[in-house]
């Protein structure tokens, strides 16, 4: 690809899927990343087994923290061995996020660690050299995405952190610990921090957690050593290795954003649900461990209630108002078919577009026929250009991992109140924006399809 990127839209404009034009190509089983991963030197420490429920020391609430954050969730058998799914879903299940974890860790030394989760073990890295309480850094391989889904790997990797950022807030929240969360710090530091190798891996967040929280970075004592390479030949992706260089300047904040969001602009009609509550506590971590994507939907309306705690659960305590939630309802009850504005914060809808649209939707998602099934299709759509000039590139980022993030929690509350969940980042991008009537910047990032279950998990 020869496309010259010069700003986090153009960098989305040039990895948009168009129909026709995928391009062809298997994948080459030879260079199939591993997803654990490896160091050549240091010391791993075992951490509790983890459970549903945190016990009362140190270690046995790290252990739940991290094992509902990206901990392994399932073991399939296979011929060709055993494979790990993970508490937060990835694209193609191919898992690009690492964890690791700097200044002091809840009942282990200070110093920085990564997390192992397919041994669901610390892996010492480095002393500490400065810096107090617990920070929790996500880190992207590329090429663990790119392998599979190449120059877009970036919009997967970074909703891919969004699943697992908000696992990490939803434990420490069920956990009653403090906690604070940051996309904006120094990406230098962060990654001398996690030992990254440049160009080829970054940090995407930051949360501080515990008692003592930190305002800082911390600071290892020398080198952090870097990971193994996660495949024997590990592929350039110069549209993401470029994408990712203009998103590593902190969001200059030109001023706050006002007005409605993307979709609710176009609004008329609101209808009130009933809200209910996100899964907390012991409910939280039964669903983190319990939740699988799942495809294998009835073809049925949601009940009223479900609606509500769904559209309920997509309330974030930092929204970002170019970022805006819809829903594609099929009809046949209560509520008309059609595209649908969704205020979480009012736990409403505002009526968009009328008529039945999932096999419209469905089309648009590179033909996955099943989406037709779905009880509700959310969609989270974003003014990216808007965005860009009042944030600079770093705020595609906040785009993406917050809608990965609103992604997880319909996971969750779906999860809870024994629905199907899954989320689809591969869609024909202007068919998809034609659908929802996006106009100029705007841009469909995610959608969530919803829904009843029946058969086994896919």
């Amino acid at each position: 690809m020869t496309e010259r990127i010069e700003s986090a839209f153009d960098y989305h404009a040039a990895v948009s899927y168009r129909r026709g034009a995928l391009g062809g190509g298997g994948l080459d089983w030879s260079m199939r990343p591993e997803t654990d991963r490896r160091y050549e030197d240091c010391s791993t420490l075992a951490l509790p087994e983890p459970l549903a429920e945190a016990g009362p020391s140190d270690p046995a609430r790290l252990s739940a923290l991290l094992a509902a954050s990206c901990g392994v969730s399932a073991v399939a058998r296979t011929p060709a061995g055993s494979f790990f799914y993970r508490s937060a879903p990835s694209a193609g299940a191919l898992y690009p996020i690492e964890l690791f974890l700097a200044g002091r860790p809840w009942g282990f030394e200070p110093g920085v660690y990564h997390y192992a989760p397919e041994r669901h073990a610390l892996q010492r890295l480095a002393p500490l050299a400065s810096g107090r309480g617990l920070s929790l850094l996500l880190a992207a391989e590329f090429f663990r995405s790119g392998w599979k889904y190449r120059q877009r790997a970036y919009r997967y990797c970074l909703l891919d952190a969004g699943h697992v950022l908000e696992n990490i807030l939803c434990a420490l929240d069920a956990l009653g610990a403090a906690r604070r969360s940051r996309l904006d710090f120094d990406d230098a530091a962060a990654a001398r921090l996690c030992g990254l190798a440049p160009g080829r891996e970054s940090a995407l967040a930051w949360v501080a957690a515990g008692e003592d929280l930190p305002d800082e970075l911390p600071e290892a004592a020398g080198t952090v050593p870097a990971g193994l390479p996660c495949a024997p030949r590990v592929g350039d992706l110069p549209l993401v290795q470029a994408a990712d260089a203009l998103c590593a300047e902190a969001a200059p904040g030109q001023g706050e954003a006002s007005g409605p969001d993307v979709l609710s602009a176009r609004a008329e009609d609101w209808i009130p649900l009933e809200p209910a509550a996100m899964p907390v506590g012991r409910d939280f971590f039964a669903a983190v461990i319990a939740r699988r994507s799942r495809r294998d939907y009835r073809k049925a309306l949601l009940a009223p209630a479900d609606l509500g705690a769904l559209a309920a659960s997509l309330r974030l305590e930092d929204p970002l108002p170019e970022l805006g939630a819809g829903v594609l309802l099929p009809g046949g009850g209560e509520i008309a078919a059609g595209l649908y504005a969704l205020d979480a914060a009012g736990c409403r809808l505002g009526r968009l577009l009328e008529g039945v649209l999932h096999r419209c939707a469905a089309a648009a998602c590179l033909d996955q026929g099943w989406l037709a099934d779905a009880g509700a299709l959310f969609v989270f759509a974003a003014d990216l250009e808007a965005l860009e000039a009042r944030l600079g590139p770093r705020g595609y980022r906040h785009a993406l991992i917050r809608a990965g993030r609103l992604g997880q929690r319909l996971y969750l509350a779906a999860t809870a109140r024994g629905l199907g969940a899954c989320g689809i980042g591969a869609f024909y991008d202007d068919e998809a924006a034609a659908l929802l009537g996006l106009r100029g910047g705007q841009r469909l990032l995610y959608l969530v399809a919803v829904g009843e279950i029946t058969g086994s998990a896919g």
